[in-house]
């Protein structure tokens, strides 16, 4: 790809781009606000959850960034959130628990980070849930997930846009 200056001649070229990938479902808003939602719900039942995302064209040997933003709400004690990438531990979270007075954080929150240097393909980022075994109303959402990183340079129509920070 190449950026034509105004005499006619190329004066940038890039062979790659930044990639910016996100998975995020509003469905519930915790406190009725219509500030923030939230998407897939983690409790005793349901405490682990999958998502894939294409790193077609990745760059080889680069690194890709991914964060989740996660939310939990438990009366008794702390909960654990766990991030794992293709399998590997890219970190946890532990969130501490909220009072019960109406007036009182009605969830805590935070979010997992890890940078690690994938394979081509797909990447897969698998969230865990792990309540305190003591409060059987714990709950935890999911807020969302991004992966960002470098992908080839490849046009497939006629004009794109794109972004290059490097």
């Amino acid at each position: 790809m190449q950026l034509q200056g105004s005499e006619g001649s190329p004066n940038f070229q890039s062979t790659a781009y930044d990639f910016y990938l996100y998975h995020e479902i509003d469905k519930d808003n915790l406190t009725n606000s219509g500030r923030q939602f939230h998407g897939e719900v983690f409790d005793f039942i349901t405490r682990d959850r999958s998502f894939d995302f294409d790193l077609s064209n990745l760059v080889p040997g680069s690194q890709v960034d991914v964060k989740a933003t996660v939310a939990s709400r438990s009366l008794v004690g702390n909960t654990v959130f766990r991030m794992k990438i293709n399998g590997q531990n890219a970190g946890s979270l532990t969130l501490s628990k909220v009072a019960a007075e109406y007036w009182a954080t009605y969830a805590s929150g935070g979010e997992i980070h890890s940078s690690v240097n994938p394979p081509p393909g797909t990447l897969n980022v698998a969230i865990s849930y792990q309540p305190n075994g003591a409060d059987a109303d714990s709950r935890g959402w999911l807020d969302f997930i991004s992966v960002s990183g470098r992908k080839k340079g490849r046009l497939s129509k006629a004009q794109e846009f794109f972004t290059d920070l490097e």
